[in-house]
C-alpha cells in the first residue's frame, strides 16, 4: 500500500514515512492520493501561487491531530498580490533527450475591502529512457527511468471584508496530471499510464472579537481521483484497470486571542473543534474497497509567560505552552495527544527551546478492511527440492523444473481491528541570531521519536520468490 504507483511526490519528515507527515494547504487538510490513499501528492500544488512553506519538525498531534508524527508541512498560498506575473522555465538533460517546460501565470487585484487572485501553472516533461544511460542500457525496451508527465494546476482565492470586524474568504484548487511508466524484463513488458485529478475548496469567515481575540469558522472539501492501467506491450491488451478516490470534508472552528494579562505579559489561548468525514474507494477487479468514517476533534492550547521581556525588547524571556487534542473516530475509537513546550531567551541573540508530547496516526482504510486481493500459484526455488540437492541454484519460473516448488501466493488478508500508531517525541534545540548581524542565523536541534505499534505491510519488505530460501536460513 505504500508504493508510489501514480508518479506523485510526498513529504517524509524525520524518515518516518510519507504517511507520518501531515500536509496542509493554508492550514487545511488535503485528500490523500495514490492507489492506497496513503500520502498527499504535493506535486499537484501550483508553485506559481505559492507564497511560502511552513515546516514544523515536531510531533504535533496535540494541535493538528492524526498524521502529525514526524511533523507538519503547511503550504501557504499567495493572497495579497496585485498585478500580473508570468514565469517560464525550460530545462534539459545533457544527454538522453529529456526536457521539461513549466509556464505559470498569476493575476491579482486588491481593493479597499478585499482582494482576489487566480494562478495557473502548466508543466510538461518528456521521458528518460533506460536506453539513454550506459548503466541501464542493457534493460529491455521500453523501460523508463523517469516517466513522461503533463500537469495542469490552478489556484484561486477571494477575500472580502463585510464589516470592520468580519471577513469572508474562499479558496479553490484544481490539478490534473497524466503520466506513464514502462518496464521490460525477461518475464514481461508493460506500460502503465496513470491519470490523477484533485479538487479542493474552502469557504470561511473570521470575526474579530474583544480582548484581541478572533473566531474563525471554515468548511473545506478535497478529493483525489486516480486511474491506473496496466497494458501488455506486445499484445496491447489491458491487464488491469485500477481506480482510487479519496474524499475529505471538514468543518473547523477556532477561537484564539488573549485570555488575560499578568505582570510577565499576555496569557494567550486557542481552542476549537473539527468535524471531518473521510471516504476511500478502490476498485481493481475483482477487488473493491469502499469505506468511510468520521472523526470529531476538540483541542486547546495555552501559552504562559513566566519571565517578562527585558527592557527595550518585546520577546518573553521564558514562556511555556500546554496543548492537548482529542479525536474520536467512528471506526476504531479515540485518542488524546498532549504536548508541553518551553522557550527560554537568555539573551537577545540566543533562544533555547524544547518540546515533549505524544502523536498518533490513524490506520489507513486499506489497512482496516479485511480482504483478500488475489491468490494464485507460483513456482519458487526450493533448497530441499531434488534439483537443488543435485546442485541447481535457481528455478525456471516460466517452465518449472526439479528445483522448483509450487506455492500459493496470497495478497491482502485480514488486517482489521487495528488501533492507531502512537509515538512519544521530545526535542531540544537552540537558535542563534546576533543582533549585529541580522542576516546570520544558526540552529541546532536534537530529537527523539519512539514509534509504537507501527503498522507494516510484509509484502513491502519480504520477497515472496525467496520465501523457501529464507526459511532454509532463518527457520520456519
Amino acid at each position: 500500500d505504500s508504493f508510489n504507483t501514480v508518479q506523485g511526490s510526498a513529504v517524509n519528515l524525520r524518515g518516518l514515512g510519507s504517511d507520518a507527515t501531515l500536509v496542509l494547504l493554508n492550514g487545511r487538510r488535503l485528500a490523500p492520493g495514490n492507489m492506497g490513499g496513503n500520502f498527499v501528492d504535493i506535486s499537484l500544488i501550483p508553485l506559481a501561487a505559492l507564497e511560502r512553506v511552513d515546516i514544523l519538525t515536531d510531533g504535533s498531534s496535540a494541535i493538528y491531530g492524526s498524521d502529525a508524527v514526524g511533523g507538519v508541512v503547511n503550504f501557504i498560498m499567495r493572497r495579497d498580490f496585485e498585478g500580473s506575473e508570468t514565469r517560464v522555465r525550460y530545462g534539459t538533460a545533457e544527454s538522453g533527450g529529456r526536457h521539461d517546460t513549466s509556464i505559470g501565470q498569476t493575476l491579482g487585484a486588491g481593493w479597499s475591502t478585499g482582494s482576489g487572485l487566480i494562478s495557473y501553472e502548466y508543466f510538461d516533461a518528456t521521458a528518460l529512457s533506460a536506453a539513454d544511460r550506459s548503466y541501464t542500457s542493457a534493460s529491455g525496451t521500453p523501460t523508463n527511468l523517469l516517466p513522461p508527465q503533463t500537469r495542469h494546476s490552478a489556484f484561486a482565492s477571494f477575500n472580502q471584508e463585510l464589516s470592520e470586524d468580519l471577513t469572508v474568504f474562499l479558496d479553490g484548487t484544481f490539478s490534473k496530471r497524466t503520466s506513464s511508466s514502462a518496464a521490460t524484463n525477461e518475464l514481461f513488458s508493460q506500460r502503465s499510464p496513470v491519470e490523477t485529478e484533485a479538487y479542493g475548496a474552502t469557504l470561511g469567515g473570521r470575526l474579530a472579537l474583544a480582548a484581541d481575540s478572533q473566531l474563525e469558522i471554515a468548511v473545506s472539501y478535497g478529493d483525489s481521483n486516480s486511474r491506473l492501467k496496466t497494458i501488455d506491450v506486445p499484445s496491447a491488451s489491458l491487464l488491469a484497470d485500477s481506480r482510487a478516490l479519496s474524499i475529505v470534508t471538514s468543518v473547523d472552528a477556532k477561537l484564539d486571542g488573549t485570555l488575560f494579562s499578568i505582570e510577565q505579559g499576555a496569557v494567550r489561548y486557542a481552542f476549537g473543534g473539527q468535524y471531518r468525514d473521510e471516504s476511500f474507494r478502490f476498485t481493481s477487479a475483482p477487488t473493491v474497497i469502499d469505506s468511510a468514517r468520521h472523526a470529531t476533534a476538540f483541542f486547546a492550547e495555552l501559552q504562559v509567560p513566566l519571565l517578562g521581556p527585558r527592557i527595550g525588547t518585546s520577546a518573553d524571556r521564558l514562556s511555556v505552552s500546554l496543548a492537548a487534542r482529542n479525536e474520536q473516530y467512528s471506526d476504531f475509537g479515540s485518542h488524546t495527544s498532549p504536548q508541553f513546550g518551553v522557550i527560554w531567551r537568555p539573551s537577545d541573540a540566543l533562544r533555547l527551546r524544547g518540546t515533549l508530547g505524544e502523536s498518533f496516526r490513524a490506520p489507513l482504510f486499506v489497512q482496516l478492511v479485511p480482504r483478500t486481493d488475489l491468490a494464485f500459484p507460483i513456482a519458487i526455488f526450493d533448497p530441499q527440492s531434488a534439483g537443488a540437492l543435485a546442485g541447481a541454484t535457481t528455478c525456471d519460473f516460466l517452465a518449472p523444473d526439479a528445483a522448483c516448488t509450487n506455492v500459493i501466493e496470497v495478497f491482502g488478508g485480514s488486517r482489521g481491528n487495528l488501533q492507531p500508531q502512537t509515538s512519544t517525541t521530545w526535542t531540544i534545540g537552540m537558535d542563534f541570531q546576533p543582533v549585529s548581524m541580522p542576516g546570520l542565523r544558526a540552529s541546532l536541534s536534537y530529537y527523539h521519536i519512539k514509534f509504537k505499534d507501527r503498522i507494516a505491510d510484509p509484502s513491502n519488505v519480504v520477497d515472496s520468490l525467496l520465501a523457501l530460501e529464507d526459511e532454509e536460513i532463518l527457520g520456519p
